[in-house]
């Protein structure tokens, strides 16, 4: 296939910036509120597995009923809240929104263990699918 490459000032990164400017922001509130351990899968096993695997869990552990309040979910949660919010951050900019939806003061991931942990997490999901 044909590769196609951005090709303005700011190469990948300005094509990213421009796609998260579009972030819709009515859905942005209720972004921020997600919280892993009340999240769906398409069934029971998977979503056992997964917060399992969040929590640490390996082996057997993944079939066991998986707790509602771990810290590893409240560290995972303000990741993605945090995530979420730069990406959102231009929009919310552009509309004025920041404050209404929060966006100053959200809180920050702390150190790089955050993005160790979603790096390992990802590759035991992984495996666990396989």
């Amino acid at each position: 296939g044909v590769a196609y490459e951005w090709e303005h000032k700011g190469g990948a990164h300005a094509f990213k910036a421009a796609r998260e400017v579009a972030f819709p922001l009515d859905l942005a509130k209720k972004a921020l509120g997600i919280r892993v351990q009340d999240a769906l899968a398409s069934n029971d096993d998977d979503r056992r597995h997964i917060l399992n695997a969040i929590v640490g869990r390996t082996g057997q552990g993944l079939e066991l009923a998986p707790s509602q309040d771990d810290p590893a979910y409240s560290q995972l949660n303000v990741a993605l809240r945090w995530r979420l919010a730069m990406a959102m951050f231009p929009s919310a900019d552009s509309a004025g929104s920041l404050d209404a939806l929060g966006l100053r003061n959200i809180q920050e991931p702390e150190g790089e263990k955050w993005q160790q942990r979603a790096e390992s997490l990802y590759k035991a999901l992984a495996g666990t699918f396989e």
